[in-house]
């Protein structure tokens, strides 16, 4: 005879079952994600952090040019609660400039990379930024967005520096130049008597990311230091991640949602892991980006048709351990294919749906380090708070029912 489930979930958190007491009720750090990272790695400063294109940085040097760029911020004028626009592809100095302005508690926001003068005008007046930062903009282009809004600098990563780690430019810009190369930005840190920041509380704005626009417009959403430490110490004790092998994970998606950054990139650091930062995946680079051998792939089904149709037919992918799909769902049929296809290339991969809606939260549930069940986006979080209600009545759902999922916690956004 068949046994009738008539628990509640809220009542009993079946996620956390055989979880310890400290996986169930976690400590988060009230700190910035930059003073984290900081404690974290002082036990492996020369292990790499990010490599992206041909630039390869080790921990220590990504925090040093944090603690540089936010020198020159504060120099420029940047405060605390302030918002630093930055508009780049997904690379090595977007990181660090998060990093800057997480050390000194201003708010980052990731602006779409292709957008348009006008939108980018739109949210630099929406957001009052008083800093830009951007990726191979001419000279024109930065003074039309100067005349729209009141941004009071134009900080612009040219090409030919991307691989570029010096941050002591041969430019001479000094603080009084309106356009500001990003490669000088050394400089002006000089200018900077104080060095010490002290660090700042769990509960400050962090980011402004931005969700998929479903309704036709994005919308953005505003992240504590706590919603992003909390998700990815949920995430950790749900994945047990020191047990999962490999050293490197591949991020594509875009900075400028929570899919990318926080999901993908912060928690890759604050797992002590390796960043492989794709800022211009295509069939034509697809290749290039597997061939730095990444374990985790946090990627989407519209990246496992572009790996499936493109990988040369004897590239080696015995690295890749897990493919995790975020802002899509993988299907019976993507997961089928998926699995022969890394089969062929030598690898054992698990495949698994993850789960966090862009508007409230960057992690839900987690795929990695739990059974996988096809057409499910793996389990709760331990430390998160589930409820299943009836759509109309709003009732809670007893096992066994369906329903609508409701979540909360310390990772969902401010």
């Amino acid at each position: 005879m068949q046994k009738v489930l008539t628990g509640y979930p809220s009542q009993d958190n079946p996620q956390s079952k055989n979880s310890t007491f400290f996986e169930k009720h976690p400590i988060i750090p009230n700190t910035s994600i930059y003073t984290t990272i900081k404690l974290l790695s002082s036990f492996y400063l020369e292990k790499n952090a990010v490599n992206c294109l041909d630039l390869d940085a080790s921990y220590g040097q990504l925090l040093d040019d944090a603690t540089t760029v936010s020198l020159a911020l504060k120099e420029l004028g940047v405060k605390k609660g302030d918002v630093v626009s930055v508009c780049m592809p997904n690379f090595y100095q977007a990181l660090s400039t998060f990093l800057a302005c997480n050390r000194i508690g201003a708010v980052t926001t990731f602006l779409d990379s292709k957008a348009s003068t006008e939108d980018i005008s739109f949210y630099l007046n929406e957001f009052e930024s008083p800093i830009f930062i951007n990726y191979d903009a001419s000279e024109k282009t930065n003074q039309q967005i100067k005349n729209k809004t009141k941004v009071k600098y134009i900080i612009t990563l040219s090409k030919r520096n991307v691989n570029n780690l010096d941050l002591n430019s041969d430019y001479r810009i000094t603080k009084n130049s309106d356009f500001i190369d990003y490669n000088s930005l050394g400089d002006i840190s000089k200018f900077r008597k104080t060095k010490l920041e002290l660090p700042h509380s769990g509960k400050e704005d962090a980011l402004i990311l931005f969700t998929s626009g479903s309704t036709g417009k994005p919308k953005s959403v505003l992240l504590t230091n706590e919603n992003i430490l909390a998700a990815e110490i949920y995430a950790k004790n749900t994945s047990h991640t020191e047990n999962i092998t490999g050293p490197k994970t591949l991020t594509c998606v875009p900075f400028s949602y929570p899919y990318g950054l926080v999901t993908s990139a912060l928690t890759t650091l604050l797992w002590g892991k390796e960043a492989i930062l794709a800022p211009d995946i295509s069939k034509d680079t697809i290749n290039y980006y597997y061939k730095k051998n990444p374990s985790i792939v946090f990627g989407s089904p519209a990246l496992l048709d572009l790996t499936i149709r493109n990988i040369e037919e004897d590239l080696d992918l015995s690295s890749v351990t897990h493919f995790i799909s975020g802002g899509d769902f993988l299907t019976p049929h993507h997961y089928k294919r998926g699995v022969e296809f890394f089969e062929k290339h030598g690898a054992h991969v698990e495949l698994g749906n993850g789960f966090g809606n862009a508007e409230t939260v960057s992690i839900g549930s987690t795929p990695v380090g739990v059974p996988l069940k096809e057409e499910t986006a793996g389990k709760i979080l331990v430390g998160s708070n589930p409820m299943i209600i009836d759509q109309d009545t709003h009732e809670e759902k007893k096992y066994g029912e369906e329903g609508l999922l409701l979540i909360s916690g310390k990772h969902v956004f401010k």
